[in-house]
């Protein structure tokens, strides 16, 4: 039972993934997709940085990494996306987000 489980799972994702891919904006060139990747970081980025007094120490345009496969994939490799590097997250973070950034130009906070 455990197999055929799995089978059905696996046939399950497959179709899944072919659905998204008729979706309209599944059709976006990714020079798109990473221009509205970057007007949604810098939004959430003006949000942030007036909220951190409060506490808030997440950045919402990371929330675009959990869409779909393919958005996750461009915005993981998407440099620019990663040039704002703070530490208030934990070093881990920074880390993380200046390994991303490939040497871009930074800005740190």
């Amino acid at each position: 039972m455990d197999a055929e489980d799995l089978a059905i799972q696996r046939a399950l994702h497959v179709m899944r993934s072919r659905r998204n891919t008729l979706i309209p904006i599944h059709r976006l060139p990714p020079e798109i997709l990473t221009r509205i990747f970057m007007l949604c970081a810098e939004h959430s980025r003006d949000v942030w940085q007036k909220t951190i007094g409060i506490q808030r120490t997440t950045i919402g345009w990371i929330a675009i990494t959990y869409v779909c496969r393919r958005w996750r994939q461009l915005a993981l490799g998407f440099a620019g996306l990663w040039t704002m590097v703070t530490f208030t997250l934990g070093e881990r973070w920074a880390e993380e987000m200046l390994k991303r950034s490939q040497a871009r130009p930074i800005v740190v906070k």
